[in-house]
C-alpha cells in the first residue's frame, strides 16, 4: 500500500512537471511567434517607407523637375552598397525616360543635349542624369535668374547687340571654369533652354511599378506629355 502511494506521488510528479514543461513550451512558441510577427510588421513597414521614396513619382501629372529630383534619388540609392534596416542594397532601381518628338524648344525642332528618345537612368555616367547634373552645376555658378536672363536675351546676344558682361556684370565660362567663344556660349545657352524645358514639362508614369520578389522597388516607367 505504502509502495503504491509512492508510486502515485511520483507519478503525480512527474504530470505536473511535464505540464509546467508544456506550459513554459508553450509560452515560448507564443513569444517567438509574437516577436516574428513584430519583425515582420517592422520589415514591412520600413519597406513600405522605403518604396514610397520613390513611388511617390509615380503619377500622370508629374512635373519634369520632380522627374529630376527622382533620377537623383535613384542614382544616389544605387551608389549605396549598405545601410540600415531590411533594405536590400544589392536590389538596385531603375527609371525608363521616354522624350517623344513634340519635346521641342524655343530655337526650333533640333535638340542640342537632349533627344528623343529612350533614356535609362540607374547611374551618374547614364545621358539623363548627366545632362541634368551639367546643367545644375551652371546654376549653381551662375544662379537660374542669371541664366534665364541669357536665354530671355538669346537674339541679342547672338547679333551681338548685347553681351553677357553686360547682362550678367561677368565674363561666361563653362561649369568647370573654362573659358568659352561666344559661339560656344551661344550653344550653352541653347542647351540650357533644353533643360529649362524640361523642368516644367509634365510626364507621366507608364503602367505600373515593378517590384523584386521580396517586395522592393525595382523599376518606373515615364513618358513625357507635353
Amino acid at each position: 500500500m505504502e509502495n503504491a502511494s509512492k508510486a502515485l506521488i511520483m507519478a503525480g510528479g512527474i504530470l505536473i512537471a511535464l505540464l509546467v514543461l508544456g506550459a513554459l513550451l508553450l509560452m515560448f512558441n507564443e513569444l517567438s511567434a509574437y516577436q516574428r510577427s513584430n519583425s515582420d510588421i517592422e520589415k514591412d513597414s520600413q519597406l513600405s517607407a522605403f518604396n514610397y521614396q520613390f513611388t511617390q513619382f509615380a503619377r500622370r501629372d508629374l512635373d519634369g523637375v520632380d522627374l529630376i529630383s527622382l533620377s537623383n534619388k535613384v542614382v544616389d540609392y544605387n551608389s549605396r552598397t549598405s545601410g540600415y534596416g531590411e533594405i536590400n542594397y544589392n536590389e538596385k532601381i531603375t527609371i525608363n525616360i521616354t522624350l517623344t518628338s513634340n519635346f521641342q524648344t524655343k530655337f526650333g525642332d533640333t535638340l542640342s543635349k537632349f533627344y528623343i528618345g529612350n533614356y535609362t537612368v540607374n547611374s551618374v555616367t547614364d545621358d539623363f542624369y548627366r545632362i541634368c547634373n551639367e546643367f545644375r552645376k551652371y546654376e549653381e555658378k551662375y544662379t537660374l535668374d542669371a541664366l534665364s536672363l541669357l536665354v530671355s536675351n538669346y537674339s541679342s546676344l547672338e547679333d551681338g547687340t548685347r553681351t553677357v558682361e553686360e547682362l550678367l556684370g561677368q565674363s561666361f565660362q563653362s561649369w568647370e571654369g573654362k573659358d568659352l567663344s561666344h559661339d560656344e556660349i551661344l550653344k550653352v545657352i541653347r542647351e540650357y533652354s533644353e533643360f529649362t524645358l524640361l523642368k516644367t514639362s509634365t510626364f507621366s508614369i507608364v503602367g505600373e511599378p515593378q517590384y523584386y520578389p521580396d517586395g522592393q522597388i525595382k523599376s518606373m516607367n515615364f513618358q513625357y506629355l507635353k
